[in-house]
């Protein structure tokens, strides 16, 4: 299993991460692929749906209302991310990594959800 997103392993193995397949997601005229760094991006009501965002650096970004359904998450970093009022419905977060600051839906359980919280 990787790392968090914060250790120089996880940060120098990043490109292996990328996707070569073309299946990133388009907002605002920007693709996002698999493994991208987001690191403080603001996508506060993003549509980003069935999106891939495997091994994405998420911290410090807000996803508020963003619509995250059946998104894959897997091993992304998600250290003090917003996701407050996000529907996160269907959404696989299988080894994503998280903090006690990353903020959740109300009833959201991260670890039910196979996040890594430390």
């Amino acid at each position: 299993m990787r790392k968090c997103c914060h250790s120089e392993e996880c940060r120098v193995g990043r490109r292996d991460r990328r996707s070569r397949s073309g299946d990133g997601v388009e907002v605002n005229g920007y693709t996002i692929e698999p493994g991208a760094n987001l690191r403080g991006a603001s996508l506060f009501v993003a549509k980003l749906p069935q999106a891939n965002l495997r091994g994405a650096d998420l911290p410090l970004a807000c996803l508020v209302r963003a619509n995250l359904v059946r998104a894959n998450l897997e091993e992304a970093c998600l250290y003090r991310a917003k996701l407050r009022e996000t529907d996160l419905s269907g959404v696989d977060l299988t080894a994503a990594w998280a903090d006690e600051e990353a903020t959740w839906p109300p009833g959201f359980d991260p670890g039910a959800a196979g996040v890594i919280l430390e």
